[in-house]
This record gives C-alpha cells, structure tokens and sequence, in this order.
C-alpha cells in the first residue's frame, strides 16, 4: 500500500506549523496509520516531522512523535540508520526520559530500546545511561521499568557498553528490583543484563556481588518459575566460575539447601543444571582446599630443611 502524495505533503506542512496545526497533523497521522506505518518511503519522508514532534510542547504530539520514529525502526537497519543520521534525532528522544507523562515516557524507552538492538553503541554514545538510570531509580510504573530494563538489557549486548553501565550507576536499581514483587518478564530481563556485566571480567562480576543483596536475591530466584530458575543458576555458574572469592560472594548458608530442593523438586532439565551446579561449587570449594593443603606442605618442607 502506497500513501499518496499530497497527504505526506499535507502532514509535513502542518507538522511545520503552529501547535494547532501540528495537532491536526497528528490527526492525520493517526487517522491513516496503518497505511503510512505500512509504506517505508512514506515514514522515511515523514522524518524531520516526527523528530520536530519531540520538541513540542503538547505531550500527545511528543508521543506520537516517538510512536512513529518507532514505527520507522521496526522495518528494517537502513530506517534505524535514517534515524540515528537525522540531525539530534537521539538526543532529542533522549530529552524525552525526563517527561513527567507517563505514556510519552513509555513510548520513548520502547522507540529507544528498538533503536538500541541493532546500535547500542550510538545509543550510549548519545548519553542515553544517566537519564535511563533515573528511569530505574525513581520510577514505580511496571510498564516503564520493563521498557527501561529491556532497553539497557539491549545496550548490554556489546562488550563495549559495560563499562559505560557500569559506571552510570545503573547496577543498584537491577539488583534492588529482584525480588518477589517484581513481574517475572522484567526478573528476566534484568538477569540477561547482570549476566553479561558480570560475563565482561572479574572486575564487573565482583561489583555487581559486592552488592549486600545479590546473594539473597539468587537466593530466592532459584525458588521462582522455570525460566528464572534457569537464569539465576546460569548467573551463579558464571560467577562461580571466577573463582573461590567470587563463590564465597555469591554462596552462603541457605545455597546448599535450596539446590538440593531443586534436585527433588524440578523438571530434568532443572535437575541436570543445578546438580551442575552444586558440583561446580563443590569444586572450587575443593581446588581451594588442594591450594591451601600444598601451600602448607611446602611451607613446612621448607622449615624442616632450615
């Protein structure tokens, strides 16, 4: 389906004037939204409008500013480049997570974290964390936490961003929002992101264990549904395989218990990772242990031969 010509012309000119007229642009826009969404070359000549939408001060033409940027992304690396290539498109998205209005701010992170999947670095280059942590850190809405936590979940893919993460403070939130009121696809979400900081290096998986609540959140996830279940042991076998400090982070009394519960209780599948698992942490346990017997030996062969 092609939109015609004289509508996109139409919607350009009043997306380029006054508020009034910018909204019957959004009128328009939404009347014939399937069509437009539908037809590449039509979004991709609406874009200067859109991004000009970012800027308004209406909150509705905001949000359709940043649904129809979305709708650009969704199609295809070369309309994901269009965008990140218009002039301030991102920063000006970006402005957009310090909204007060909740759909405008939901929009945005969904549009955001879209963009991010195909160029999380350009995202981060942008300056996107800081503002983003704050989404974490102060917001209470499940929509926008899941769209926040799925959008940094995006910048985490490369190996490059975690530092960046790291730095911006954006572990805190993460870890504070594992628990047992926390919606299960956003636990999900959050367990990929901590899993690929801590996959980084040694350094990254000691800040994020260092954390006072890690070892109980791991805790009580391995005790929630199967998808979880297998996240939280695949971030504890991670950890676990840095070494004996990192174990003793991320282990304590309770684990033992709880691992041999989920022997009996789970599915094969379950059963085979956490035996897995209780053996990779009686493992390190017992390298240790050979370690600290052979420094002993030597330290005493050396005294009996002064």
């Amino acid at each position: 389906m092609v939109v015609e010509e004289s509508l996109i012309k139409q919607i350009v000119k009043f997306g380029n004037g006054p508020l009034k007229n910018q909204l019957k642009a959004v009128e328009k826009l939404c009347k014939n939204c399937d069509e437009i969404c539908a037809d590449k070359n039509a979004l991709l000549k609406l874009l200067q409008t859109f991004v000009k939408f970012l800027v308004s001060k209406n909150p509705v033409i905001q949000k359709e500013g940043a649904y129809f940027l979305m709708s650009i992304s969704e199609n295809d690396l070369e309309c994901t480049k269009a965008i990140i290539d218009e002039n301030n498109a991102l920063s000006k998205l970006i402005n957009l997570l310090s909204s007060s209005n909740l759909e405008v701010l939901e929009q945005t992170l969904m549009c955001l974290g879209n963009i991010a999947a195909d160029f999380p670095e350009e995202i981060v280059q942008a300056n996107v964390l800081e503002p983003l942590t704050d989404c974490l850190n102060s917001n209470l809405n499940e929509n926008i936490i899941k769209e926040a936590a799925n959008l940094l979940r995006n910048i985490s893919d490369i190996q490059q961003n975690i530092h960046p993460i790291v730095e911006s403070g954006s572990i805190e939130p993460l870890i504070n929002l594992l628990d047992s009121k926390t919606d299960r696809k956003i636990v999900e979400i959050i367990l990929l992101t901590l899993f690929n900081i801590i996959s980084c290096n040694v350094e990254n998986c000691n800040i994020v264990l260092d954390h006072p609540n890690i070892s109980k959140a791991m805790n009580q996830l391995l005790n929630r549904v199967g998808a979880i279940k297998l996240l939280a042991s695949q971030f504890i076998e991670k950890a676990i395989s840095y070494g004996e400090i990192q174990t003793d982070k991320i282990v304590d009394e309770d684990f033992i218990p709880i691992l041999i519960k989920q022997i009996n209780s789970g599915t094969n599948n379950d059963k085979i990772k956490i035996v897995s698992l209780f053996m990779l942490h009686i493992e390190t346990k017992v390298l240790f242990l050979v370690r600290c017997l052979a420094k002993c030996f030597c330290w005493h062969s050396k005294n009996r031969q002064i």
